[in-house]
């Protein structure tokens, strides 16, 4: 709140989801084995080298990280609180007491573990370690450590483990930022404009056996971007170029606060488009849906192409997945039974053994044999993973009846999910659908 008195920046923030990541209910619910009212299932029974699933005659509200390691934090705090999880440098760096060496350790000493992997509960934060990704956080990071050799994160070291955060002594400030042209306090640092700064949050092995091998990667949208044509330095985009958008202000600082004029497309948006915004999800693939009545069948033809997104889609958590949904009926809007073509699984609940695809990454929990299952921090395996790569296109084929007379109305619907409706329904969650696409074809008979 401090940086809102001179940026304009901070209401753009405080919309965006790193202003909400310490307090987002979905995060904290999946963290805790609750539902969004507190309500908590029981402790995971345990037998032999796995788990049992829930007792059906005791109330579940759901899996949580707690349930599985109630003795352990994790490392979710490196992501989510990373100033709570960096705390004991910070207040020491704050209170002036060994600044200089604590400093000195913490970016030469131990290039690759910047700070202890200690592990901090996430949970019943207050003050500044509870205000999520903030301002001072970002605009403090000196620097991101990545393996050389893969170009990715460590996979024991996520969010503030592979960054080296910079803490000013006492009585001194430090603002690292994108302008060239700055003095004083500020420092120029073009590393803020590159994908890689976003790199230690958004790529995440679990139960990896050492830092490089082994695991399951769950969150992958940076390795996905690193192996897509977006990471071309010449023609590619970074991750800020499409979700931090510039053009909206000639001015970063408030005028009457001595903001000075400025170049427009240097000043990125700080309202991190992603999932909640619906113009820029309707935006990220192209659809096409064609028909035609052959002889006897209808036949029709969807194809989705990633022609407008810098990695996997969906991507990030495994609980988001994409749903096509393809209905044909006839002229009086009685539904066309289908004759060949895929249908979608049990789990899409109010959708399920409709014609259609699903897009996601299905994971199996190895303790009991669910899947999906949404439990990403036990031993898992990827069954399978359907989403579209960048700049690829799925085409799915579908035959149905034809109607008796008039003509047939194909629909072809691709909806975006948070996460498996029964497991929303579990946690109380109230996350709508958001309709990607829509389209309807109307096809005569010859």
């Amino acid at each position: 709140q401090t940086c809102a008195e001179c940026h304009v920046a901070y209401p753009e923030w405080k919309q965006d989801a790193h202003a909400q990541s310490a307090v987002n209910p979905r995060f904290l619910t999946m963290y805790e084995g609750t539902d969004v009212h507190g309500h908590r299932s029981p402790p995971t029974q345990f037998v032999g080298n796995g788990a049992l699933p829930p007792d059906p005659n005791q109330p579940y509200y759901g899996p949580g990280f707690k349930l599985d390691y109630p003795d352990r934090a994790g490392n979710c705090a490196s992501c989510h609180t990373p100033i709570a999880e960096n705390a004991p440098l910070q207040s020491c760096a704050w209170s002036g007491c060994h600044t200089e060496q604590t400093a000195q350790f913490a970016q030469t000493a131990l290039p690759r573990y910047p700070y202890r992997l200690r592990g901090i509960d996430p949970t019943g934060l207050t003050g500044v370690a509870a205000e999520g990704i903030t301002c001072d956080f970002c605009h403090k990071i000196g620097d991101v450590v990545v393996d050389p050799h893969t170009r990715l994160p460590y996979t024991d070291q996520p969010g503030i483990l592979s960054m080296r955060p910079y803490r000013p002594s006492k009585d001194h400030d430090l603002f690292l930022g994108t302008f060239d042209d700055v003095m004083g306090h500020d420092s120029y640092l073009p590393m803020q404009e590159q994908s890689v700064f976003c790199s230690s949050c958004h790529y995440g092995v679990f139960n990896a056996v050492d830092g490089k091998y082994g695991g399951v990667v769950i969150y992958n949208s940076y390795g996905e971007w690193l192996e897509s044509p977006y990471s071309d330095s010449k023609t590619g985009k970074t991750c800020q170029d499409c979700h931090m958008p510039s053009g909206a202000h000639d001015y970063f600082v408030f005028p009457e606060k001595g903001g000075l004029h400025r170049d427009p497309s240097r000043i990125h948006n700080h309202h991190m488009r992603g999932v909640t915004d619906r113009d820029f999800m309707q935006h990220a693939v192209s659809m096409t849906t064609t028909a035609k009545i052959l002889t006897g069948t209808l036949a029709v033809e969807v194809r989705i192409t990633n022609d407008n997104t810098g990695h996997d889609i969906p991507t990030g958590d495994p609980l988001r997945h994409m749903l096509l949904v393809v209905t044909a009926t006839d002229a009086a809007g009685k539904e066309l039974p289908l004759l060949k073509g895929q249908v979608l699984p049990d789990w899409a609940d109010d959708y399920a053994q409709k014609p259609g695809r699903f897009y996601a990454k299905i994971l199996e929990d190895q303790w009991t044999g669910e899947v999906p299952t949404s439990a990403y921090w036990r031993p898992v395996r990827v069954v399978t993973d359907t989403r579209i790569v960048a700049m690829a296109t799925d085409v799915s084929d579908y035959v149905f009846a034809t109607p008796e007379k008039g003509p047939a109305t194909v629909r072809a619907k691709l909806i975006y999910r948070r996460a498996l409706p029964r497991l929303m329904r579990l946690k109380g969650w109230t996350d709508p659908d958001l309709v990607m696409k829509d389209e309807t074809v109307v096809v005569e008979k010859p």
